[in-house]
């Protein structure tokens, strides 16, 4: 006779989400763009923008170009529609090449539309068109073809695909009530529209994705996180944002203690049919009380 005895905790993880930093809002919407993309800001409504190739240096995206860079600039935004064109028209050109343009997700990943212009394409338009997701920041990338140096106009078709969307109301935190002292567990809320990320708070001693919090997390994506709890119970809570909008916080209340143990009915086994094969995977071959530990 096999008496079986499995101790039960709630002690499992997923892989969880980078930490994540948003870029800041720009002082306002005619702000001069910025000549290296770690250093871009966002603008809340990105309709209109006019601005000069000249005086802006080289610095070829890691994440690629089709073309190559000789004065590029970057200018952040945040989607507020699933698709754009871009169309971005030169006057002035120094060398009548025209410009070249990119969009990119972030300042390392690659390009998510490109056109990268031609010579002699002087004061002609150049477009490109994409697919967005509303909140989400993103990059635009703008060069002077061979060097060129030009004044230009951007506008974006529709016009509300780069501005800032409100942030909607988030809905439960979902997830475990209780959890053991240490046990990992995931907290997700339904993705948020107009959300560019989010930010997790929980109790001290409470580890986020693996990192004390506060912490931010991007969309999309940022809306499930593992969390590892600490000794005693408190609220997790969560708020969307983006660069231009914060939405509202919300709370869970979560209790921590150990989960006691579950004991499994007895197994009677006959002696031919040794060895006995245990829930957890372990073969035995005599009577006796086994437990396992999750």
């Amino acid at each position: 006779m096999v008496r079986l005895l499995l101790w039960s905790l709630l002690c499992f993880g997923v892989a969880g989400n980078l930490l994540a930093q948003m870029p800041p809002q720009c002082p306002s919407n005619n702000y001069p763009a910025a000549d290296l993309c770690s250093d871009i800001c966002i603008y809340c409504n990105f309709n209109g923008y006019s601005g000069s190739s000249a005086g802006y240096t080289s610095q070829t995206p890691p994440g690629g170009f089709c073309g190559t860079i000789e004065n590029e600039q970057w200018l952040g935004f945040i989607a507020g529609a699933s698709s754009a064109t871009f169309t971005v028209t030169p006057s002035n050109c120094q060398n009548g090449n025209g410009l070249q343009i990119a969009l990119y997700s972030s300042c390392t990943s690659s390009y998510i539309a490109c056109n990268g212009g031609s010579s002699g394409n002087g004061n002609n338009p150049v477009s490109i068109t994409a697919s967005l997701t509303p909140g989400v920041n993103y990059y635009l990338l703008i060069d002077g073809f061979a060097g060129d140096v030009c004044n230009f106009t951007v506008t974006v078709t529709p016009p509300t695909a780069v501005q800032a969307p409100p942030i909607a109301p988030p809905g439960a935190i979902q997830g475990p009530a209780t959890i053991c002292p240490g046990g990992t567990v995931t907290f997700r809320i339904p993705p948020v529209n107009g959300a560019g990320a989010y930010e997790w708070n929980a109790p001290a001693g409470w580890l986020i994705n693996g990192q004390a919090p506060p912490v931010t997390t991007n969309a999309p994506g940022g809306n499930v996180v593992t969390v590892t709890a600490g000794p005693t119970g408190g609220q997790i809570c969560v708020r969307p944002f983006n660069s231009c909008n914060s939405g509202n916080q919300i709370c869970r209340t979560i209790n921590v203690q150990p989960i006691p143990p579950t004991n499994l009915p007895q197994a009677i086994v006959c002696n031919e049919d040794a060895p006995y094969t245990l829930p957890w995977g372990q073969q035995v071959s005599t009577s006796g009380t086994y437990q396992h530990t999750y």
